[in-house]
C-alpha cells in the first residue's frame, strides 16, 4: 500500500490541475475563494464566494436546492485557495441558535452578521459560540472539492474548529475531496477540525495537520485532535493525519455508532501526550451514551443498544505515533450498557503499526505501572458480567514492528477481556518491540501480554486466536533513553498472567504459529501435575506444541531472522518484512486459517495458498525475488555487490566473465523487463542502465552461478 497514496495525490494533481472538474453533469456548482467576496452568486470562479457561510446561504436561494433534502441534485462547491474560518460571519451563542430547539436545518434563523470584509449580510449559518464552534452544515448534500491539498482548503488559525457536521441530513452524505484542514482548534475540546454526529460523510485525498484540542487532566472530554466522530457513517481513503495533537485520540476520536471505513490513510507523528492521563495517539474512542469522563485512548466503539458498529481499517501505516499513558497508537475500551447481542467487529488489514509510544507513568518501585502500556495496542473492558457483547477485535496480515510501551505489552496489551470477546491475530508479524516493565515477571512483557482478572472480565476468559502468525524477538529492557538510546534486552514475546487459570488455554487457539518465548504467569512453560495446578493437560501441551513452534528464544535462536537494523528507516516506513528463500515459514502457514478473512497478504497482493499452504506472518514473498536492502545499501554477504544509482544498477564482485543478467520485478513479483551486460571477472564497478519511474522494484542480478537480489526506492 505504501505507494498506493503517492501514486493516487500524483493522479488526483493532474485530474484537478488547470481546472475544476464536475463529478455530477447535473450537479449545482458553486467556487469558494479567499479572494472572493460574500456579494458574489458564487457561481463562476470570477464570482466565487469568500465564506463557507456564504456558500451554505446562497445554496438556500435556489428553492430547488430548498427543497430536496434528499441529494437528488448534488451540490459540488469548487475551493480554491485556504479559507480561514475565523473569518466566517460569527455570534455568540450556541449552535442551537442557528437551527433552533426544534432543529429545524431545513428553514433556519437568518441573522444579519458581518462576512469576512466586515460588511453585515444576512447568513442562514455561522461560525457559533463567538465564532469557535466551526461552520454549522445544514440539511443540503454538498460535495468540497479542492485543486491540491497543499494550497486549498480550511484553517481554524489555531483559534476555531473548522466544521460541526451534525446531522440534518434526510438523505445523502457530504464529501470532502483533495482538501487540507490545518491548525483547527477544538471547541468544548472535541474534534479538532472536525465534529462530525448522526449523520455519512466521505473523505477522500484529504489532509490534516497541526489540529488540537485543549486538555483538562483527567477530563476525558478533550477527545480527537483532527476529528470527533459520533454515530456517524464515515469513509475515508488516500488521507493523512500528522502533527495533529488531542488529550484522547490525537487524530480521530470515535464515541461510537455506525460504520467507519478507512483505508489507504497514514496517521504519522499525531500525538496523545499533553496531559498525565492522556490515551491514544492515532485513533480513540468511547461507548456511546457514556460522555466525556470516560477513560481514552487511541480508538473505540460503541456496545451500547445493539447498535450496527464496525470499524475496518485497510492499507493504512501508523507510525511515529505517541501517548502519554496507554495505546501508542490505538486505544480500544468498552464501558458497557444494555445490548441486544449485536457483533462488533474491529478489524485491522494489511496495515503497519511502526514506532509508537505509550510513555505510562512509573510506579513506586522505579518500575512501570504493568497495568498501562500497549506500545502499539491497549485494549481494555471495565465492566464485569455483561451478556450480549461480541466484539471481534481482528488484526490481519498486519505487521507490528518497533513499538514500545514503558509500561506492560510492548505490541499490544489487554488488560481485561471479556468471555463474549475475541482477539484473533491471523498472519501477523509482530516483533522488534519493546516493554519497560521489569517488575516481577515483567520480562515477559515485551510482544503481547494479558493481565490478570476474576471471572468473567479477564483476557484469559477472551478467546484468543494466534494462527499463522510471526511473534519473535521482542524484548523486555531498560529503557532506551537510559542506556544511550539502546536498551539491554530480555526475549519475551508472548505473556498469559494467571498460570492456574485453565482459562488461558482453553480459551487459547493457537495454530501454526511461531512464538520465540511464551510464558503463562510467569513460568516459560506449561507446568503442573494435577489437574487442578496443570494449565493444560499433556494432551492439551502435546498438541500445542505439534501444532506451533515456541520457546525457541530463550537461547537466541530467530526463526524468521529479520534484520531490521540493517535498513531500519525502510523497514520502519514500509514494514516489509520478507522471509529469507529457503526458510520454513514460507510454507508453514495453513491457507483455510486466513481465507476466511483474507485471500491476500499485507501488500494487499493475493497470496499462492499452494497445496493448501502458505507463507506465516504478514508478507508472502516469491521465493525467487528476496528484496535485502534499498536504494544505495549494498548486498555483501557474498563477493557479489549491487546497487541502484542514479538510473543505473552498479554491479561488482564478478568472479567469473560472463553475461549479467538484470531482471526488474513489482512488488507482485512480476518480471517488468531484463537488461543484459558482458562483463569481465574482477572489473571495477559498472553500470548498467535500467528505466525505473517512482516506486518500490525488486531488481534480481544474475552473473553465472552468483545471484542477489535488492530492494530498489526510487523517488
Amino acid at each position: 500500500m505504501r505507494n498506493v497514496s503517492t501514486l493516487k495525490r500524483i493522479a488526483l494533481a493532474i485530474l484537478f490541475a488547470g481546472l475544476f472538474t464536475s463529478s455530477y453533469a447535473d450537479a449545482k456548482k458553486y467556487y469558494l475563494s479567499p479572494e472572493g467576496s460574500d456579494d458574489n452568486d458564487g457561481l463562476t470562479e470570477a464570482t466565487a464566494k469568500a465564506s463557507v457561510s456564504g456558500v451554505i446561504t446562497e445554496i438556500y436561494k435556489s428553492p430547488t436546492l430548498a427543497q430536496d433534502t434528499m441529494g437528488h441534485t448534488p451540490v459540488e462547491v469548487y475551493v480554491d485557495g485556504i479559507i480561514d474560518i475565523t473569518k466566517e460571519p460569527s455570534k455568540s451563542g450556541g449552535w442551537r441558535d442557528i437551527i433552533g430547539n426544534a432543529g429545524d436545518y431545513a428553514t433556519g434563523y437568518p441573522q444579519s452578521l458581518k462576512g469576512p470584509d466586515g460588511v453585515e449580510r444576512e447568513y442562514r449559518t455561522w461560525n457559533a459560540n463567538g465564532g469557535d464552534m466551526g461552520v454549522l452544515f445544514l440539511d443540503v448534500p454538498m460535495t468540497f472539492i479542492g485543486k491540491d491539498t497543499m494550497t486549498c482548503g480550511f484553517t481554524g488559525s489555531d483559534r476555531s474548529r473548522i466544521f460541526r457536521i451534525d446531522g440534518g441530513l434526510t438523505g445523502g452524505k457530504h464529501t470532502f475531496k483533495n482538501l487540507r484542514f490545518t491548525n483547527g482548534k477544538g471547541a468544548s475540546d472535541t474534534g479538532g477540525a472536525c465534529y462530525i454526529r448522526s449523520i455519512s460523510v466521505d473523505f477522500e485525498n484529504c489532509f490534516f495537520t497541526g489540529n488540537k484540542v485543549l486538555t483538562r487532566g483527567n477530563d476525558n472530554s478533550n477527545q480527537g485532535g483532527a476529528m470527533v466522530i459520533i454515530a456517524a457513517n464515515i469513509n475515508m481513503d488516500n488521507c493523512e493525519f500528522r502533527h495533529n495533537f488531542g488529550g484522547l485520540g490525537g487524530a480521530i476520536s470515535w464515541q461510537g455508532g455506525g460504520a467507519v471505513n478507512i483505508t489507504n490513510t497514514l496517521f504519522y507523528a499525531n500525538n496523545a501526550t499533553w496531559v498525565s492521563d492522556d490515551a491514544g495517539g492515532g485513533i480513540w474512542g468511547i461507548p456511546d451514551g457514556y460522555g466525556a469522563a470516560n477513560k481514552g485512548g487511541a480508538i473505540g466503539i460503541s456496545l451500547s443498544n445493539g447498535k450496527n458498529n464496525k470499524l475496518h481499517v485497510k492499507n493504512c501505516r501508523m507510525v511515529h505515533n505517541g501517548a502519554n499513558n496507554s495505546g501508542g497508537a490505538i486505544y480500544f475500551e468498552e464501558t458497557g450498557a444494555a445490548n441486544n447481542g449485536a457483533e462488533t467487529p474491529i478489524t485491522f488489514e494489511n496495515c503497519v503499526i511502526a514506532d509508537n509510544f505509550a510513555m505510562s507513568s512509573w510506579n513506586g518501585n522505579g518500575n512501570a505501572d504493568a497495568g498501562k502500556g500497549g506500545g502499539a495496542i491497549y485494549m481494555h473492558n471495565a465492566v464485569p458480567n455483561m451478556q450480549g457483547f461480541f466484539v471481534k477485535f481482528n488484526l490481519v496480515n498486519t505487521t507490528i514492528l518497533y513499538n514500545y510501551a514503558q509500561g506492560a505489552g510492548g505490541a499490544i496489551l489487554c488488560k481485561y477481556g471479556r468471555s463474549t470477546n475475541e482477539l484473533n491475530i491471523i498472519n501477523c508479524t509482530i516483533t522488534e518491540n519493546m516493554s519497560g516493565a521489569l517488575d516481577g515477571n515483567g520480562y515477559n512483557d515485551a510482544g503481547i501480554r494479558t493481565l490478570d482478572a476474576d471471572g468473567d472480565l479477564s483476557p484469559q476468559a477472551m478467546k484468543k486466536r494466534i494462527w499463522n502468525s510471526i511473534i519473535e524477538n521482542n524484548h523486555a529492557s531498560i529503557p532506551k533513553q537510559l542506556n544511550d538510546g539502546r536498551p539491554d534486552l530480555y526475549y519475551g514475546d508472548v505473556n498469559f498472567q494467571n498460570s492456574k487459570n485453565k482459562d488461558v488455554v482453553t480459551n487459547l487457539d493457537l495454530r501454526r504459529s511461531w512464538l520465540g518465548r511464551i510464558s503463562f504467569g510467569g513460568q516459560y512453560a506449561l507446568v503442573g501435575t494435577s489437574a487442578d495446578a496443570a494449565i493444560a493437560t499433556e494432551e492439551e501441551l502435546a498438541k500445542l506444541k505439534e501444532e506451533n513452534r515456541w520457546n525457541y528464544s530463550s537461547n537466541g535462536e530467530l526463526k524468521a531472522g529479520f534484520s531490521l537494523w540493517d535498513n531500519f528507516d525502510y523497514y520502519i516506513d514500509e514494514g516489509y518484512l520478507f522471509l529469507p528463500s529457503d526458510n520454513e515459514g514460507l510454507t508453514f502457514g495453513e491457507g483455510r486459517l486466513l481465507q476466511p478473512f483474507s485471500q491476500t497478504d499485507g501488500r494487499d497482493l493475493y497470496r499462492k495458498f499452494t497445496d493448501g499452504k502458505c507463507a506465516i506472518g504478514a508478507i508472502e514473498q516469491d521465493s525467487e525475488v528476496y528484496p535485502l536492502a534499498v536504494d544505495k545499501s549494498i548486498v555483501s554477504d557474498s563477493e557479489l555487490n549491487i546497487y541502484y544509482a542514479d538510473g543505473n544498477i552498479h554491479v561488482n564482485g564478478i568472479s567469473e566473465s560472463s553475461v549479467v543478467k538484470i531482471n526488474i520485478y513489482n512488488m507482485s513479483s512480476q518480471l517488468l523487463s531484463s537488461a543484459t551486460k558482458s562483463i569481465e571477472a574482477g572489473a571495477f564497478a559498472q553500470e548498467v542502465p535500467v528505466n525505473l519511474s517512482s516506486g518500490i522494484y525488486a531488481v534480481q542480478v544474475i552473473a553465472g552461478n552468483q545471484v542477489k537480489s535488492i530492494l530498489v526506492s526510487v523517488k
